[in-house]
């Protein structure tokens, strides 16, 4: 934001706080998060000195932001609750009870970067709004020139070595490609040790079966910066993972101009235009995810040419100013006399 909005001047403190101190002894001897709950007079403290305009919690089902919520709320701080669940989702008594609940015994507001399925689903808390994520400022180099047919399609792929991020799958599907394309695929991921985790074995199985070291490669994380320019050394971005909140990394090959591939369980899929700035495909279908990536990588102007709309996208609805506009929206939406006037009285606190 402060690379983007050069008119701001933004600082960031962090502020840590001790637990107290009967949840440090019950948690020696029960199995509770309680270490993680915060003395509400170092947090009131805190709040005294930051003198915050608004708050913005994540997960409120924690006891942790509960304690954050309620010292803020009590010093008529405004909050907003953040989740990565979807806005518009088939409806659940309970679950839309509980919800409704702590917005009206917080009076606070709920904002997600998920928007779901607003077709389906139309109606929506009053005080429940959508905020996308912010996409990073780019100052990597410019993407290399769109592959030749003697060059392979390079893919990357950025995520945790998880069950639910599907990697065996992706590997799949590029080994079934790799007999009629010229393919690779770099996975960003703690290199595998097979003694440590059958899903490590079970991936680095597969890739020595198929004879695909050449095509399947391991590559260590790296810092934030060095990634986002490895970005440009790609053709296509593919993340598998099914029942994802919202993958960042999709959002940041995105801002870079590569077209993107992800499954209709991932909460990012809201950034993608199916066959117009990436494809999505059926969670957990391999046939469908070959199917997906076949379509991009067949005709090399296409998927430069979708790359080019993903980044058109991002510039459009996940800038820091469509960020800024929806944020202070849910906040002016729930605290109007809080935020009367220009908005920017906000870039004080």
């Amino acid at each position: 934001v402060r690379h983007r909005l050069r008119r701001q001047t933004t600082d960031v403190v962090f502020r840590t706080f001790r637990p107290l101190w009967i949840t440090r002894l019950t948690s020696k001897f029960f199995d509770t998060a309680g270490e993680r709950v915060p003395n509400p007079l170092a947090v009131n403290r805190a709040l005294a000195r930051l003198r915050p305009r608004l708050v913005v919690v994540r997960n409120p089902i924690e006891p942790f932001s509960l304690v954050i919520a309620t010292v803020a709320r009590l010093r008529r701080i405004p909050v907003l609750f953040y989740t990565q669940f979807d806005l518009h989702q088939k409806p659940s008594l309970l679950r839309d009870g509980s919800r409704a609940f702590f917005l009206w015994l917080y009076r606070v507001a709920w904002i997600t970067p998920i928007v779901g399925d607003s077709s389906r689903f139309p109606r929506a808390h009053r005080y429940a709004f959508f905020v996308p994520l912010l996409a990073p400022p780019v100052t990597a180099a410019r993407r290399r020139a769109a592959p030749s047919p003697s060059q392979p399609v390079r893919i990357i792929c950025v995520a945790k070595l998880m069950e639910r991020k599907r990697h065996l799958l992706l590997a799949q599907a590029v080994h079934r490609l790799s007999r009629t394309y010229h393919l690779t695929l770099d996975m960003v991921v703690p290199l595998p040790d097979r003694r440590r985790s059958s899903l490590a074995a079970a991936l680095l199985d597969f890739v020595e079966q198929h004879e695909l070291s050449e095509t399947v490669r391991f590559v260590s994380p790296m810092p934030h910066a060095d990634l986002m320019a490895r970005y440009a050394e790609y053709d296509l971005f593919v993340i598998p993972s099914r029942d994802e909140g919202f993958s960042v990394s999709l959002l940041e090959a995105m801002a870079v101009g590569l077209p993107v591939v992800c499954s209709d369980t991932n909460g990012a899929r809201d950034c993608v235009i199916h066959r117009d700035t990436g494809c999505i495909f059926r969670s957990d279908d391999l046939d469908d995810l070959c199917s997906q990536i076949e379509w991009l990588i067949q005709d090399r102007a296409r998927l430069r040419a979708i790359g080019a709309a993903a980044l058109v996208r991002v510039n459009q609805l996940y800038s820091p100013t469509a960020f800024y506009s929806r944020l202070m929206g849910a906040a002016r939406a729930r605290y109007p006399r809080h935020f009367l006037g220009n908005h920017r009285s906000m870039q004080t606190g």
